[in-house]
């Protein structure tokens, strides 16, 4: 859909809220203009003044600018944005980070009438499966029900830590393979495990249909 001027991310979701801030990146800056265009701020380290300052700003090589400001709860003198919010720039997509939500604030109470407010509640049980599924599928791996089943029983509903175990998973695999609970060994929450797989690669393998790949690795540095 069509960016808006000011979004408010809220919620205790933190990996989703990264998710939606990278999409904003992908769909606003233009490739090599990030530098310039892209500017990160903290609530606790961070004037009003500056915010408007960066939000004002014209863009370079770009048609837009993105100001993220994390942990807007933090902020002093908050009330002092409201007027900006008012009329943003169309030049600029400001995004406000809140980890919790303090309806006592002004700020708080007008960016949800004045802006593009997003609630990232964190997921129960089913929607961590169903996200552990699209996540898989994006990454270019088919995990079995059991798989998943099996992932989630060990890594709970930790959205980062399944994301660093589904990595894993995808860079340790060749060929086209479906991945089943009994083909998964791991040992959670280290940098390094062991993964077996059962690979089918007609083009390597034209007579033998699919081949067991017993795998280690380890993404520790050397």
């Amino acid at each position: 859909g069509q960016i808006q001027p000011v979004y408010f991310f809220h919620g205790q979701e933190g990996f989703l809220i990264e998710e939606a801030i990278a999409r904003l990146k992908k769909d606003i800056l233009i490739p090599g203009s990030e530098d310039l265009n892209y500017h990160l701020l903290s609530g606790p380290s961070t004037r009003i003044a500056d915010i408007i300052h960066q939000c004002q700003t014209l863009p370079l090589l770009s048609t837009r600018r993105l100001v993220v400001v994390r942990e807007a709860e933090a902020l002093s003198g908050s009330e002092g944005l409201i007027p900006y919010l008012d009329n943003p720039s169309n030049m600029t997509c400001l995004v406000l980070v809140a980890g919790k939500l303090d309806l006592r604030k002004r700020l708080f109470l007008a960016l949800k009438s004045r802006a593009t407010e997003v609630l990232f509640s964190a997921l129960n049980d089913s929607q961590t499966t169903l996200w552990m599924k699209e996540m898989a599928r994006t990454l270019g791996i088919t995990l079995s029900p059991e798989a998943l089943d099996y992932l989630k029983e060990r890594l709970g509903n930790d959205l980062y830590q399944i994301h660093n175990e589904l990595e894993k998973i995808s860079l340790t695999m060749t060929g086209t393979c479906k991945i089943e609970a009994k083909d998964l060994t791991l040992n959670v929450g280290s940098n390094s495990g062991r993964y077996k797989f059962l690979c089918i690669r007609p083009e390597e393998f034209p007579v033998i249909p699919a081949v067991t790949a017993d795998i280690e690795f380890s993404l520790e540095p050397d």
